[in-house]
């Protein structure tokens, strides 16, 4: 599909244009500004001209194509003459035609060219005089070149620090388990502190439309770093109790996850119904039977390997985020600016918040936040042309191995597993890309050396 109106270049100019005058700060502004400059080369334009015979030809082709439905006053069904069709609907046609022959040129040229598009091609220009030919402009941005070639021949250095893991502590792996396998028991005062579970009835206005969304009862974890879609909601609800009705407002931002609120602000109306806190469970008889082991010194030797398991593949994941890490640096390709100004705009309540906050280092925290975004789509890039040049791919073998290890751990029969997945395309594909990330992984760490040295 291609876009063709003059509203979509003029929003993409506006939109630039914005993005330049959020970014107020100058190192930050000065990187973005050598991003989008890198990004040019990117933009491909192209002029196409389509013969007016063929237009002509593909608008009797369509007008007969309507003719034998068309009912108009004066002639009966499927008898209206063609030139009576062209001439009544000459601009729809023409408009359905011209979209049509445009989109088929598009594609065959970037075809020809070999063009990989990074999105839809943006119409510029077009001009079809009467009695003319139709002249097409457009643009495109595709993806850039990387070059791996030399991949085997890599090294890279890692200092002790970045290959740290912690050692294993025993008395304190026991106490997370038991916190971890703990369970909510209704609280004596109910009374609202971290760490507890509220079950609460919801309903929220809109403050513009006074427009109210149905009662609810939802349930809610209390923690400053546990996200919920009310905004800030742990400061309503801490020190409250079971029974209290809170009435407050929220200003939603547009790309809010629960989307009758994005955009609006939001009066909500919560009643707090029960209290819940977290109760850690003992080491006695009946934990280690639930744990399928018969003592302590069992359970601790279970804990010592999947400890071990944790250790390892925190390493090599920490190995393959070095290497990455380290071909961005040494690989120079332009990044498209339409994926570089998407993830720009999804980091700008980031951005705000450091903004808010103030600080001599506001303008360094911001700049880190956009070499992040920038580093992630490289990463994205680079792992890519490795599936693609390696060949990597998740098959049917790796696949399998992947939904029993995961059935294994949720102790579910690995037929019904799989067959679960398939009944979940989603959740399926993320399984597909976990898997080609690991390929990708094992890849790296035999192909680059990573050799540690002294910090």
């Amino acid at each position: 599909m291609v876009d063709d109106g003059k509203k979509r270049i003029e929003k993409n100019s506006v939109k630039d244009n914005n993005s330049n005058r959020k970014v107020e700060d100058s190192m930050a502004r000065e990187f973005l500004e050598e991003v989008n400059r890198s990004a040019s080369q990117l933009k491909k334009e192209f002029t196409l001209t389509i013969p007016r015979t063929e237009i002509e030809k593909k608008l009797e082709e369509k007008a007969r194509l309507y003719q034998p439905n068309l009912r108009l006053q004066g002639f009966r069904r499927g008898k209206v003459p063609l030139e009576v069709v062209q001439a009544q609907f000459k601009s729809e046609l023409e408009g359905e035609v011209i979209r049509e022959v445009t989109q088929k040129e598009v594609a065959g040229k970037m075809q020809s060219e070999k063009l990989r598009p990074v999105g839809q091609p943006v119409v510029q220009k077009m001009d079809f005089p009467e009695g003319k030919d139709l002249t097409l402009g457009f643009e495109v941005e595709i993806f850039p070149e990387v070059d791996l070639s030399d991949l085997e021949n890599l090294t890279v250095e890692a200092t002790a620090g970045e290959l740290e893991y912690p050692e294993f502590q025993e008395e304190e792996s026991i106490r997370q388990l038991l916190k971890n396998r703990g369970k909510y028991e209704l609280k004596k005062d109910q009374t609202v502190e971290n760490g507890d579970m509220v079950v609460y009835t919801i309903q929220s206005t809109n403050t513009k439309t006074r427009k109210k969304t149905p009662k609810q009862k939802e349930r809610l974890v209390v923690s400053p770093d546990r996200p919920s879609d009310i905004l800030e909601v742990t400061r309503e609800v801490l020190g409250k109790k079971a029974g209290d009705r809170l009435v407050f407002k929220r200003r939603y931002p547009r790309d809010h996850a629960r989307k009758p609120w994005a955009g609006k602000e939001m009066e909500h109306q919560l009643e707090l119904e029960k209290v819940f806190e977290l109760r850690e469970r003992e080491l006695n008889e009946a934990f280690f039977a639930e744990m399928g082991v018969r003592n302590r010194g069992e359970l601790k030797e279970r804990m010592k390997e999947e400890y071990r398991q944790e250790r390892d593949q925190f390493l090599q994941n920490r190995k393959m985020e070095l290497i990455l890490d380290d071909i961005c640096r040494r690989k120079e390709f332009p990044v498209p600016r339409s994926l570089m100004d998407e993830s720009v705009s999804k980091a700008r309540m980031q951005v705000q918040k450091i903004k808010n906050d103030g600080g001599e280092d506001r303008d360094r925290k911001i700049l880190e936040v956009y070499r992040d975004i920038h580093r992630s789509i490289k990463k994205a890039f680079i792992i890519n042309t490795l599936k693609a040049e390696k060949k990597i791919r998740a098959d049917e073998k790796k696949m399998d191995e992947k939904i029993r290890e995961l059935a294994e751990r949720q102790n579910i029969p690995f037929g019904q597993f799989k067959k679960l997945l398939a009944g979940n395309p989603q959740y399926l594909d993320q399984v597909r890309t976990d898997v080609e990330n690991e390929l990708i992984r094992d890849y790296l760490l035999t192909a680059v050396k990573v050799r540690e040295v002294q910090s």
